[in-house]
Formats: C-alpha cells, structure tokens, sequence
C-alpha cells in the first residue's frame, strides 16, 4: 500500500491528477486508516478546489492520530492549510496551536500562526512565532520578507492611530501585507 500512495505522489507531481486519485481511492479502500493516503486524498481534493472533500479526508486522517504522535503535527497544519485557503483564519490558528501541541518545534506551524496574527493586526502574537520560527530556521527568506512587512504594518499602524496617517484609517482586512 504505501507503494502505491508513493506512486500516486509522483503522478500528482506529474499533475496526472486523475490517476493519482484512483490509485489513492484504491488505497484507502482497501485501508480506510492508511493515514498519508487520506492526507495524499485531502491535499489533492485542496489542490482541486475540492475543499469540502479534502477537509473529510485530513479530518478522516486526524481521527487516527493521538497527541503523542509527532507525525500528526504535519496533519494538523495541512488541516490549517486548508481553512487559511479558504479564510477561517480562527479555526486555521486553532489547528496550528494544535499541531505546536504536538511538535513545538514545527517552524510552519510558528511560521503560519504568525501570519494569522499579522492579518488580524495583533502585532505582538505575530512577533512571538516569528522569532521562534527564525530560532528554528533563521535563514528562511519566507519569514524574513514577513518580519519586514510586520515592521513595516507596525510604523503604519503606529502613524495611523497617532492621527499622522494621511487618510486617517487602515484597513484590517489587506492580507497583501502577508504570505504564507
């Protein structure tokens, strides 16, 4: 089985979609708890805007994990993935919080957290992870182009709310200031 779940991979990278989910259906059939074929399934029905089909998958996969379980830490952030990319910021932060639980060292996950916390404005959360993703890998440029644009939305913010900003407001809800 596991074979296979590595043969559908390549074909997904490939981009032989079709192919792959047959061959990950037949899997979890076959083994409805072979976890990295329902997470396989859950990042291919995302990758296909099948978003209801891939939370079912990742939430199928995460039914068989226990908070012991380092593994599960990928799951829980492919799960946040998941709901970022379709803006449930809220639930998305909750799913990397759980996925620190399980692997605190797990830079994606501090990475992402400090993202949500960027988005929604709450400067000093987003600083948190990012300086414990930067302990952990300090040479990614991902997270260094972020802690810049934090920088950066904090002297905005800054000049806003000390009536200095030309238009008087900012906008809360720009995501463009931050990437995953």
């Amino acid at each position: 089985m596991d074979a296979r779940v590595h043969f559908a991979q390549v074909l997904i990278h490939e981009q032989n979609f079709h192919d792959a989910e047959e061959m990950l259906q037949t899997v979890v059939r076959h083994n409805s708890t072979h976890r990295d074929a329902l997470r396989q399934m859950a990042l291919l029905c995302n990758h296909l805007n099948r978003t209801t089909e891939a939370l079912d998958y990742i939430l199928r996969a995460l039914k068989l994990c226990s908070i012991e379980d380092v593994t599960c830490a990928q799951l829980y952030a492919d799960h946040a993935n998941i709901l970022m990319d379709e803006d449930h910021m809220d639930l998305a932060a909750e799913s990397y919080r759980m996925a620190l639980q399980v692997y605190p060292s797990f830079t994606l996950a501090h990475l992402n957290l400090g993202v949500i916390y960027h988005i929604k404005r709450d400067f000093d959360q987003a600083w948190k992870h990012y300086r414990t993703a930067q302990l952990l890998e300090p040479n990614n440029r991902l997270l260094q182009e972020n802690m810049d644009k934090l920088r950066k939305a904090e002297v905005a913010s800054m000049s806003s709310s000390s009536g200095r900003s030309s238009s008087g407001s900012s906008s809360s809800s720009d995501h463009s200031d931050s990437c995953r």
